[in-house]
């Protein structure tokens, strides 16, 4: 795939408090298959999208947050629904629409352990683009598994995480999560659902702002990853 990509997202309108409040969502992507590599289904133009396209779309967002801190949160709640409408109508080539509902949780005991949770759903509708799926795996959820290595219209999952800084400015964190991806509702089971767990260390990289470096060892099914990022998984 050859493709960049402009993604602004504007959430400055307070609603009753300044907890809660909307924004908006642009998305502009021109994407090119650049090597089918002998793939059938994309030479036979099988999926939408098999010969690129570009991607764009308006939406909507509603947060609640009431964590302490955006980048090392130790407390309270952050609730996010952002919901995008793709098509001609905004200067893309493709007709669909997408739903982000993403939920963390935290607490953090008397002796400073951090215990994180979070639940994500995404879900598209209509006829979207194979590589605009919906895609499991990464740095941020489902640890392990190579980004985009399962794909399809709705995704599923959930991962906890236990944090602590140990000593000076090193920590330690360990996580676990579950999920999947399928075409519609009644396609997910227990069967097939994927499972993800790993640790990893901090480094404390501005203690003002608390904004750490980590890096992450992930595992799955038959498969792992390594992951080096600034600020948290979520």
């Amino acid at each position: 795939m050859g493709t960049w990509r402009a993604y602004i997202e504007y959430s400055g309108f307070n609603i009753i408090s300044e907890s809660l409040h909307s924004g908006l969502i642009y998305e502009y992507s021109p994407n090119d298959v650049i090597d089918k590599q002998q793939n059938k289904f994309l030479i036979n133009d099988v999926y939408t999208g098999s010969s690129g396209g570009t991607v764009a779309g308006l939406g909507v967002l509603m947060i609640f947050d009431e964590r302490d801190n955006i980048f090392f949160p130790t407390k309270n709640h952050m609730y996010k629904i952002r919901a995008q409408f793709f098509g001609s109508y905004f200067g893309g080539d493709f007709e669909y629409h997408r739903l982000v509902i993403d939920m963390r949780q935290y607490f953090t005991t008397k002796t400073a352990h951090t215990f994180a949770f979070q639940a994500y759903a995404e879900y598209t509708a209509g006829d979207p683009p194979f590589f605009r799926f919906p895609a499991l795996g990464g740095a941020e959820r489902m640890r392990g598994y190579f980004n985009g290595r399962y794909r399809d219209k709705i995704y599923l999952t959930a991962q906890a995480e236990y944090r602590k800084i140990v000593w000076w400015r090193l920590g330690i964190a360990a996580f676990a999560g579950m999920g999947d991806v399928a075409g519609e509702m009644n396609g997910f089971n227990t069967r097939t659902l994927k499972y993800s767990y790993g640790a990893g260390l901090r480094f404390v990289f501005d203690e003002e702002a608390k904004i750490n470096v980590r890096c992450d060892f992930g595992f799955g099914k038959g498969t792992s990853g390594v992951y080096f990022a600034l600020e948290e998984a979520f």
